[in-house]
């Protein structure tokens, strides 16, 4: 099967593969700027000849001779280069050997497709224009492709206007089950397809991945023809939850690509609630075309689901893409007290990746309790940074409390400890008083025996008397007693002080002599103290 529509379709789905081949995250940043005069496509080295043009190529006599030309033109072609030959391709004069040219320029343009990773509906559109122009030679491409893209091939080739056997043997050829071919026959390019057959054909499908390629293909085709249309009847369908949210997400996704401010009307009007989940789609592509207008939209926002989703969104564009407007923005997108932590250190790790000399001056405009929680989300981002820095952030905040709950369930002090355990040791006695500071003595000298047993236990045991020592000591038998060491433990035990601090040690021991290491003479030690019956220290027997 030919057709003249073979050309003009063939320049106009290059447009749209230009437009997506770098679209999926893992090539949203393969595309490099040409050196100098070198061809779009040539290597850096240049070692690549000139390639002669399409049409000396093409007015080769001898078959053999002209294809092997046209597929060494055509390697590495990217999909502007493509274009260019399909509209020069088009206009010139028809030749015999006119469908071998089309038929290598499509081969190219799969290969280059599937490299770039594009979404299935366009890979789709290719095998579409190719089967207008040589339903044979389209078909036979497809046979070989891997099978999610043999599905998008399939769903492209199936809608053209084909006799029942014909479809049908096209279907078995490319591997489609006959749920899916009987979708396809149903889905013209052009008019809508009735949305709750189309819905329930596809709930029948039984391979998930042919489910999902399918999906795919129903929503890119419902969202440039009738968006809301689809998404109002997909609302009224009975059928499988996780399918309708796939459904809908790639609706909004393609809609918002292609219309970012009608999608957000949209979701303005239809999805104020937690049954939304399509906020995040359609703000993130509308900041990327009009930041101001999408930041103003999310403040006009009332509080819940579709305004965190909103501003969640924006933000994050913001953040990819403009850092300062981001900047700007923080305060009019994270009002919402327990989001702005999760959103402070997301700003966080961007300026210390771009700009560190500002990290320290944006983080003190924030309050002191946010900027605590901000510092327990990013410490090790700081630290690896700039140790210091976590230090002065820290000492920053006037609220003693506040100062050290944004340290304390962090790692910092095995980080700080293995760079300097004096310093460590000296950083956390400051903060606060020592009731305070006793469990951040602690982690210091548990990280600290970690690394140097012997010189942590030197170091505690100089250490003056009070809650600190106590309670590192009672870290360092829980460390001892998962080692299985219960001689150390037993003297550390006798090193501690505080009645309280005892029985918490002696019911850790006793646990331990009981079910771990049974020891009836050593669980005896330890049940009086345990049970809180003594507090003072006790020999062994």
């Amino acid at each position: 099967m030919t057709s003249d529509l073979g050309a003009t379709r063939g320049a106009a789905l290059f447009s749209l593969l230009t437009s997506f081949a770098f679209a999926s995250d893992d090539n949203a940043n393969a595309q490099v700027e040409p050196a100098g005069d070198l061809e779009p496509n040539s290597v850096l080295n240049n070692s690549r000849p000139p390639r002669p043009p399409l049409a000396d190529v093409a007015s080769i006599p001898t078959d053999l001779e002209r294809n092997a030309e046209l597929y060494a033109l055509a390697a590495d072609a990217d999909a502007a280069l493509l274009e260019s030959w399909f509209d020069e391709l088009g206009a010139m004069p028809t030749q015999p050997h006119t469908d071998d040219v089309f038929r290598v320029l499509y081969v190219g343009a799969v290969s280059h497709a599937l490299h770039n990773h594009v979404k299935p509906f366009v890979l789709a559109a290719v095998f579409r224009a190719w089967a207008h122009r040589d339903l044979s030679a389209a078909v036979t491409a497809a046979v070989e492709l891997p099978k999610g893209a043999r599905s998008a091939a399939a769903w492209a080739i199936l809608q053209l206007d084909l006799p029942d056997e014909d479809r049908s043997e096209i279907a078995e050829r490319l591997g489609v089950e006959p749920a899916i071919a009987e979708v396809q026959a149903t889905q013209p390019s052009v008019h809508m397809p009735e949305y709750h057959a189309a819905l329930d054909h596809l709930a029948a499908i039984a391979d998930t991945d042919e489910q999902w390629n399918m999906l795919t293909r129903i929503a890119a085709t419902w969202a440039a023809t009738d968006a809301r249309g689809a998404l109002a009847q997909i609302a009224a369908w009975n059928g499988s939850a996780n399918l309708e949210r796939g459904l809908r997400r790639e609706i909004m996704e393609s809609w918002a690509d292609a219309d970012p401010r009608g999608a957000t009307d949209w979701v303005l009007v239809n999805s104020l609630d937690s049954s939304g989940q399509l906020a995040d789609l359609a703000f993130r592509a509308l900041a990327l075309v009009d930041p101001d207008d999408a930041v103003a939209l999310v403040d006009a926002i009332p509080a819940g689901p579709t305004r965190r989703q909103a501003a969640g969104a924006v933000f994050s564009a913001l953040l990819d893409h403009d850092l300062d407007r981001a900047v700007g923005a923080f305060d009019a997108l994270h009002p919402e007290r327990r989001h702005q932590a999760i959103a402070a250190g997301d700003m966080v790790r961007a300026l210390l990746y771009d700009r560190p000399e500002q990290t320290v001056d944006w983080m003190l405009g924030l309050e002191p309790d946010l900027r605590g929680q901000v510092i327990w989300w990013t410490d090790s981002w700081i630290f690896r940074h700039d140790p210091a820095m976590l230090k002065s952030l820290v000492d920053s905040i006037p609220d003693e409390s506040v100062r050290i709950a944004s340290v304390r369930h962090s790692d910092i002090w095995g980080w700080e400890t293995a760079r300097d355990p004096d310093e460590a040791l000296r950083w956390a006695a400051s903060l606060g008083s020592e009731e305070e500071h006793a469990p951040l003595v602690a982690s210091v000298f548990g990280a600290w025996s970690d690394r140097d047993p012997a010189a942590a236990q030197k170091a505690l045991l100089q250490y003056k008397p009070g809650p600190a020592r106590d309670r590192a000591f009672q870290v360092l038998i829980g460390a001892s007693l998962k080692a299985f060491d219960g001689d150390t433990a037993d003297g550390y035990f006798d090193a501690i002080d505080a009645p309280d601090a005892r029985r918490e040690a002696a019911q850790e021991l006793l646990r331990y002599y009981t079910e771990t290491d049974p020891d009836a003479r050593k669980a005896a030690r330890y049940r009086d103290t345990a049970l809180g019956t003594i507090g003072a220290r006790t020999s062994d027997p």
